[in-house]
Protein backbone atom coordinates (compact mmCIF):
# COMPACT_ATOMS: atom_id res chain seq x y z
CA UNK A 1 0.00 0.00 0.00
CA UNK A 2 3.04 2.37 0.41
CA UNK A 3 2.25 3.67 -3.16
CA UNK A 4 -1.04 4.72 -2.45
CA UNK A 5 -1.39 8.41 -1.92
CA UNK A 6 -4.54 8.60 -0.96
CA UNK A 7 -6.71 6.49 1.73
CA UNK A 8 -10.25 5.81 1.79
CA UNK A 9 -11.77 4.26 5.01
CA UNK A 10 -10.90 0.81 4.20
CA UNK A 11 -7.65 1.49 3.68
CA UNK A 12 -6.87 3.24 6.54
CA UNK A 13 -8.45 -0.07 8.16
CA UNK A 14 -6.17 -2.26 6.84
CA UNK A 15 -3.23 -0.15 7.51
CA UNK A 16 -3.75 0.62 10.94
CA UNK A 17 -5.56 -2.39 11.87
CA UNK A 18 -8.87 -1.09 13.32
CA UNK A 19 -12.59 -1.78 12.97
CA UNK A 20 -14.64 0.71 10.80
CA UNK A 21 -15.84 3.32 13.35
CA UNK A 22 -12.33 3.95 14.44
CA UNK A 23 -10.83 4.17 11.30
CA UNK A 24 -13.91 6.69 10.28
CA UNK A 25 -12.79 8.24 13.63
CA UNK A 26 -9.34 9.05 13.58
CA UNK A 27 -9.88 10.19 9.72
CA UNK A 28 -12.10 13.20 11.25
CA UNK A 29 -9.01 14.10 12.91
CA UNK A 30 -6.86 14.31 9.55
CA UNK A 31 -6.80 16.76 6.41
CA UNK A 32 -9.33 15.65 4.14
CA UNK A 33 -9.34 15.12 0.21
CA UNK A 34 -12.67 14.84 -0.90
CA UNK A 35 -13.36 12.67 -3.75
CA UNK A 36 -16.14 11.85 -6.61
CA UNK A 37 -19.50 11.40 -4.52
CA UNK A 38 -19.39 11.00 -1.03
CA UNK A 39 -16.19 9.63 -0.92
CA UNK A 40 -13.28 10.97 1.38
CA UNK A 41 -9.68 10.30 1.48
CA UNK A 42 -7.09 11.51 3.78
CA UNK A 43 -3.50 11.45 2.24
CA UNK A 44 -0.94 8.78 3.14
CA UNK A 45 1.10 11.52 5.23
CA UNK A 46 -1.19 12.34 7.07
CA UNK A 47 -1.88 8.44 8.39
CA UNK A 48 1.63 8.38 9.05
CA UNK A 49 1.61 11.27 10.86
CA UNK A 50 -1.06 10.43 13.09
CA UNK A 51 0.54 7.29 13.79
CA UNK A 52 3.93 8.73 15.02
CA UNK A 53 1.56 11.50 17.31
CA UNK A 54 -0.19 8.56 18.52
CA UNK A 55 2.98 6.41 19.63
CA UNK A 56 4.18 5.49 22.90
CA UNK A 57 7.96 6.52 23.98
CA UNK A 58 10.02 2.74 24.42
CA UNK A 59 9.89 1.55 27.27
CA UNK A 60 13.29 2.75 28.52
CA UNK A 61 11.46 6.26 27.79
CA UNK A 62 8.15 5.76 30.05
CA UNK A 63 8.18 6.85 33.52
CA UNK A 64 8.11 3.86 35.64
CA UNK A 65 5.76 3.38 37.80
CA UNK A 66 5.94 4.49 41.26
CA UNK A 67 6.53 1.63 44.13
CA UNK A 68 7.46 1.75 48.09
CA UNK A 69 7.64 5.71 49.28
CA UNK A 70 7.51 7.10 45.40
CA UNK A 71 10.53 5.24 44.27
CA UNK A 72 11.07 2.79 41.35
CA UNK A 73 9.96 -0.96 42.46
CA UNK A 74 12.84 -3.06 43.36
CA UNK A 75 13.00 -6.87 43.55
CA UNK A 76 12.11 -8.03 47.44
CA UNK A 77 10.18 -4.87 47.96
CA UNK A 78 6.85 -6.59 47.49
CA UNK A 79 7.91 -9.27 49.98
CA UNK A 80 9.28 -6.40 52.26
CA UNK A 81 6.15 -4.36 52.24
CA UNK A 82 4.06 -7.24 53.39
CA UNK A 83 6.76 -7.79 56.36
CA UNK A 84 6.28 -4.23 57.59
CA UNK A 85 2.53 -4.33 57.61
CA UNK A 86 2.18 -7.74 59.13
CA UNK A 87 0.97 -7.61 62.81
CA UNK A 88 3.71 -9.13 64.41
Amino acid sequence: MSDILLYDARDVQRVLRVGRSRAYAIMRELPRVVGLGHSERVPRWAVEAWVREHTTPASSERPCLEGVKGRPMESGDAENEMESTTPG
